[in-house]
Order: C-alpha cells, then structure tokens, then sequence
C-alpha cells in the first residue's frame, strides 16, 4: 500500500458520518387454494412466507467504505404443499403429496462489492491473488471501522418431499401403502473477507511487543504509513451440502 500522501482518495469516499433511522418490519402472509375437479378428484394448493427485513447500522452512507453489515439484513422461510387426492374405487383412493420448505437468509451490504483495492495503493502483485474484489477492511485501534467484516453472506436451506400413498379398505380392515421421499439442500456462499482485514495499533513500532516505549506512533499515523501490525485474509467460502433420503410404510387398522 501507499502512504496518506500518495494516494488520492475516491470522490465516492465520503467522510462525513451518517445517521439514517433503522428500520425493520416483518411481512406475514398464508394463503390455500381448494380445487374440486370432479366427484373423484381434489386438489389443493397452499404457500407461506414471513420474510424479515432489517437496515440497521449505517454508519458512512452509501459508499464502499461503509462497515455496517445489516444493510440490508433478511431471514425469509417460506412454506409449498400441495395435495392431490382420486377416488379408483369406493374402497380405495390414491394421494399423492409434495412440499417444500426453504430458509433464505442475507445479510451485508451492497456498497463495498467489486470494489479494487488497487484504487487504494494496493500492489497488483498482491491484488491478483484474492479471490474476490471487496473494499478491504480496516481496523484503527478505538475509531470506527472502515470498509465491512462482510460485504455478502447468503444461506438457503431447502427440504424437498414426495409422499405418494395407496388406501384399501376390505370389510373391517383399513389398509395404507406408501412412501416418502425427501431431500434437503444447504447452500452457504461467503467471499468473507477476499480483500483482508488490517488492524492498526502502536504495537506495530514496538521492536518488543511486551515492552512499550515512551512514544508509540498512534494509530492514525501507523494508518498513514500503511504499516499494519495484523493482516488477514478469508477466501471466500461455498458450501454446498445434498442429502436424499427415502421411507415406505404400510399400516392396518381393523375396526
């Protein structure tokens, strides 16, 4: 990196502080359709969601240096079923069921993405090896941080189910064949922090870090000369997990 005095900051980098109001809200909403396609056959239809919705945090505004990470911030479950049922006989009647229930969640903020480094002062040797262009982070003792611990986190667990089913019944027996077959999904993609993470403190002029001296060089001066005690990176992280998962049955009841 470059020194305070070599480098000309974006006229995107505001340094003014910014204090919007935080808003948040829930939005809950259920609903079912009910078909009847004739006297043997019915369908029925139902979805669900109660997505919450969080901007929290702003601190610089709309900028890439911005730090907060709930701007926005989301969780959203939301519910599929649906059931088709068909009388064959006045003894015996074939359902057929399926559903999906799916988590999605976010949170980060849209200001800092693709943002190059090299903007900064950044050498290209070193801004060639991330694996994802981020504004960089940066940690000044007891300031406000600038540049967000994670820019995007997305998540989305799904589970996925077929249940097709048989029902007999003969004089006082009432017989059910079926089975049941899920599937579940867990997805997780993070660039976490693909630009890294500086962390500037006095210790860095220290040749003994157990020892001060006198007149350490304060943080924002350490800033200046881009010399950061800490530097870490975090590539980013996809995770992508797949499960399937099968189960019959067959239950009498006499009566």
């Amino acid at each position: 990196m470059l020194g305070c005095n070599s480098v000309t900051a974006p006229a995107t980098l505001t340094r003014s502080e910014n204090a919007p109001s935080t808003t948040n809200g829930y939005d809950s909403w259920l609903g079912k359709l009910d078909y009847v396609a004739s006297a043997k056959s019915r369908f029925w239809f139902r979805y669900g969601q109660t997505p919450w919705v969080n901007f929290a945090g702003l601190v610089w505004g709309p900028n890439p240096a911005e730090p907060s990470n709930q701007y926005p911030q989301t969780r959203v479950p939301r519910d599929w079923a649906a059931d088709w049922t068909y009388l064959l006989t006045p003894f015996a009647f074939f359902d057929l069921r399926t559903g999906l229930a799916r988590y999605e969640a976010f949170s980060g903020n849209g200001f800092g993405v693709n943002y190059d480094p090299r903007l900064l002062g950044f050498p290209n040797s070193l801004v060639s090896k991330f694996t994802a262009l981020l504004f960089p982070r940066f940690n000044i003792g007891s300031y406000s941080p600038i540049g967000a611990q994670g820019v995007s986190s997305y998540l989305t667990q799904d589970a996925w189910s077929v249940s097709p089913s048989l029902s007999l019944v003969k004089n006082r027996h009432y017989l059910t064949l079926g089975a049941e077959l899920r599937r579940y999904n867990d997805n997780n993609l993070n660039p976490g922090l693909a630009s890294g993470s500086y962390t500037f403190s006095p210790a860095g002029t220290q040749a003994n870090p157990s020892a001060p001296i006198a007149r350490p060089a304060t943080r924002s001066r350490l800033f200046c000369w881009a010399i950061p005690p800490a530097a870490s990176w975090i590539a980013i992280s996809t995770q992508r997990i797949r499960q399937v998962t099968t189960r019959s049955m067959h239950r009498t009841i006499s009566r």
